[in-house]
């Protein structure tokens, strides 16, 4: 019995300890969420948490790290309405983002060695219902 314990310890605890490293560092971002008529200051932020897991998370942004991400009400509000429509939503938000890619990046979609600035993110809801984040990029 102990024999099998010490075997599955030695198989679980390397798999579990593992540390993705390469995934999208979204730690050191700033977050510029101006006042705003449409949404509340928690709105907002509740939708840039959505985009920051997504950005840790998504093997696309694997090598990159993300450095700003901002609610611009003028572009946001210019955009919002189409996007609800395109997604059956009541209502859409659409940030901006800068992040920048290592030299490391391998993933494709993204070039290596590059700060991207204004990539958008497009997330939808209805009612009061959790931020979805449908598209990005543009």
């Amino acid at each position: 019995m102990f024999k099998k314990l010490i075997l599955l310890l030695f198989i679980i605890f390397p798999i579990c300890s593992c540390n993705n490293n390469n995934s999208g560092d979204s730690s050191q971002v700033t977050k510029i969420i101006p006042n705003s008529n449409i949404y509340t200051k928690q709105d907002i932020e509740n939708a840039m948490n959505v985009v920051t897991d997504y950005f840790k998370n998504a093997e696309g942004f694997q090598y990159c790290t993300l450095t700003e991400l901002c609610y611009d009400e003028k572009i946001s509000s210019e955009e919002s309405a189409a996007w609800a429509e395109q997604y059956e939503a009541e209502q859409a938000i659409v940030l901006l983002s800068k992040f920048d890619v290592s030299s490391s990046y391998k993933s494709g979609g993204l070039e290596a060695n590059k700060t991207y600035q204004n990539f958008k993110w497009v997330l939808v809801r209805s009612g009061q219902e959790i931020w979805i984040l449908e598209t990005w990029g543009y």
